[in-house]
């Protein structure tokens, strides 16, 4: 593989040492590896942490092997709004839009983008890569992963129409056919995606949607005619404190419909 760029924003101080165990569990060559961190929340403790981790499990683990480079971005004045939906995914948008400073001045070819409460162990890189090799014009792939909100669904979108989208829906266990399957857009969880175009996209999300900035991201790809996969032999888990919801079991498929512009409604069915 290529010179890969790992971009992960963290506000969760409980979760940063079992994300660099699953960090160090991946096929990754930390030699072709840059990391990008953002520490979106005003807490020194937890930028300490992540620093202390590059460093100290590279000595234990890596055989003294070295990342390639490290950017960490500090945000002092923020703290993680755990309850507006709108809020949280505005936020989502300006962390992205804010780390492309970062992301350019590495050689990364691609970015893996992760979130901190994604549980990746033993993740193989080189099978999110493989679609690169064969489709010129992929654009990301993604594994798959459950929601931790209301209702669990998986993080996964089909559109009627990339381009002018009035239907919509998430997947279902049903989709889940072969290792890899084309889709419409992902979560931002574990996906691997060119730098050229994570820079390009100017990242956003409004509130009369009903997805944020990842679904805009996967939408914003097909409209430029590029193809969007999720490698379904590779589920991920999510965290939620002390709970781990898994894609499995019992799982919702939620449908949204556009009536007018701007205004969609929600079906929600359980599988």
């Amino acid at each position: 593989m290529p010179p890969i760029t790992i971009f992960c924003p963290f506000t969760r101080h409980a979760y940063v040492r079992r994300w660099f165990d699953d960090l160090y569990s991946t096929d990754l060559n930390p030699a072709m590896t840059n990391l990008v961190f953002t520490i979106d929340i005003g807490e020194d403790e937890m930028g300490q942490e992540v620093g202390k981790m590059i460093y100290a499990r590279i000595m234990e683990q890596m055989n003294k092997v070295a990342f390639r480079k490290f950017i960490i971005i500090r945000n002092y004045d923020h703290h993680v709004n755990e309850v507006n939906i709108g809020v949280r995914r505005r936020r989502i948008a300006e962390i992205h839009n804010q780390a492309k400073e970062a992301i350019i001045a590495l050689d990364g070819k691609f970015v893996l983008g992760l979130e901190d409460d994604t549980v990746f162990t033993d993740l193989k890189v080189e099978r999110l890569y493989k679609p690169f090799e064969h489709y010129a014009d992929a654009g990301l792939v993604s594994t798959y992963e459950a929601g931790r909100w209301l209702n669990k669904i998986i993080g996964v979108w089909f559109f009627d129409n990339a381009d002018h989208p009035t239907k919509c829906r998430t997947a279902s266990l049903d989709d889940i056919t072969g290792d890899i399957g084309e889709v419409d857009a992902t979560g931002m969880y574990c996906y691997l995606t060119p730098t050229t175009l994570f820079l390009q996209h100017q990242y956003d999300s409004e509130d009369w949607q009903p997805w944020g900035p990842d679904v805009n991201y996967g939408l914003w790809l097909r409209q430029k005619g590029y193809k969007n996969f999720v490698d379904w032999s590779q589920p991920t888990d999510h965290l939620d404190f002390e709970r781990v919801v898994k894609p499995e079991g019992k799982i919702y498929v939620e449908e949204f419909t556009q009536e007018t512009h701007a205004a969609w409604t929600r079906k929600r069915q359980e599988i």
